[in-house]
């Protein structure tokens, strides 16, 4: 279950009952599980009825910054949430914990943050199960394995990964 709100739709009383952490961002990944729990019935659609702007600024497109950290804390919270409640689904958490550390590292390594990288590798967890995983992407698999070796291999696995995206939209565009 994607974290992100804006492509779901959840009753008001459920809303009110998990209210979005104020002055925090990734608020998102703080609340979104909760309300799938407290959910009576989830329905999927396909038709796409929504447009995304992604715009320069955005938490999205921001460099690394302390702030950040608050994603992890989110899904650690996640984590005892669903250990308390679904102990079946923690794969799945551990899988968006490793992804989360991951995503915080790209950005500390395209800051020039060695610190941040350095808090953020000593933070990995759950990585021998990401490995083996099937569900995790290999390219998440093979910055790990970059990240556990140093900061200068990261640094280059991780810029051949953004390299590699932004090759892949331009010609998705075309």
């Amino acid at each position: 279950i994607g974290a992100m709100p804006w492509a779901k739709l959840f009753r008001k009383e459920n809303v009110l009952a998990h209210p979005f952490p104020v002055g925090v961002i990734y608020e998102d990944l703080a609340t979104t599980y909760k309300l799938f729990c407290d959910a009576k019935k989830v329905v999927f659609g396909t038709r796409r009825i929504y447009c995304w702007l992604q715009r320069e600024g955005s938490t999205m497109h921001m460099k690394f910054d302390d702030r950040q950290l608050y994603g992890i804390q989110a899904v650690k919270d996640q984590y005892e949430y669903v250990q308390e409640r679904f102990p079946e689904a923690l794969p799945s958490v551990k899988a968006r914990y490793v992804g989360k550390i991951i995503e915080l590292m790209g950005l500390a390594l395209q800051s020039d943050d060695k610190d941040a990288y350095r808090t953020l590798k000593n933070q990995l967890a759950y990585t021998k199960e990401a490995l083996h995983d099937p569900k995790i992407k290999k390219t998440v698999k093979l910055r790990l394995i970059a990240a556990k070796m140093g900061y200068l291999p990261a640094k280059l696995v991780f810029s051949a990964h953004e390299a590699m995206k932004i090759r892949a939209a331009r010609s998705a565009s075309h």
